[in-house]
């Protein structure tokens, strides 16, 4: 089941798919626009036109991963916290 939760300001659909869990913005604040969209994503559930194949993964291995947290770290943070990362 699909549902709405407001976030900022901005109102975000909520839903499962095959056992994988949704959070989408629908980028408004309105929130008869945002039924909308949900409806709409729950119709394309309920008619199997909803394909997992079209959402992106982030396939990150740990060792990438690192690598741009630690260029992160000494970009965005102190020396002390960089050098404890």
């Amino acid at each position: 089941m699909a549902t709405l939760r407001k976030e900022d300001g901005v109102w975000y659909v909520d839903f499962r798919f095959k056992g994988k869990r949704f959070h989408r913005s629908t980028r408004t604040g309105d929130k008869k626009l945002a039924q909308r969209i949900l409806d709409g994503v729950a119709g394309e559930i309920a008619r199997g036109a909803f394909n997992i194949e079209d959402v992106e993964e982030h396939n990150v291995s740990i060792v990438e991963f690192r690598k741009e947290y630690m260029e992160h770290s000494r970009v965005e943070k102190s020396a002390g916290t960089a050098y404890l990362d």
